[in-house]
């Protein structure tokens, strides 16, 4: 996995960008990317378009990411994915939990 994070260039909005898998053994380089970041922004974004493989943890981290960005009054805004992971987030049932969104 490659994950990396950025700012809007108003600094208030991150996204946090994940290529290849997204798995249990990525869990520490993912908190990285916002944990010292969410006291300073408004919104937070996840991009799963270049993401080919995700397991259930994945599912959990974003949960994670979910309730911290409540606890610090942020809003996850959106987790943007692909066709390929789009089975997975049904199965897992987050479209209902989380703003999914699939690009055309």
């Amino acid at each position: 996995m490659a994950v990396y994070s950025n700012r809007s260039d108003d600094n208030q909005h991150l996204t946090i960008s994940v290529t290849d898998s997204f798995q249990y053994s990525d869990r520490s380089g993912f908190l990285k990317c916002y944990e010292d970041s969410m006291d300073e922004v408004s919104g937070v974004s996840v991009d799963l378009r270049e993401a080919v493989y995700l397991d259930s943890a994945a599912c959990g981290m974003l949960l994670v990411l979910r309730d911290r960005a409540k606890n610090c009054k942020v809003e996850l805004r959106e987790i943007i994915i692909n066709e390929e992971v789009k089975e997975f987030f049904d199965t897992m049932g987050l479209p209902s939990i989380l703003n999914v969104i699939l690009p055309d």
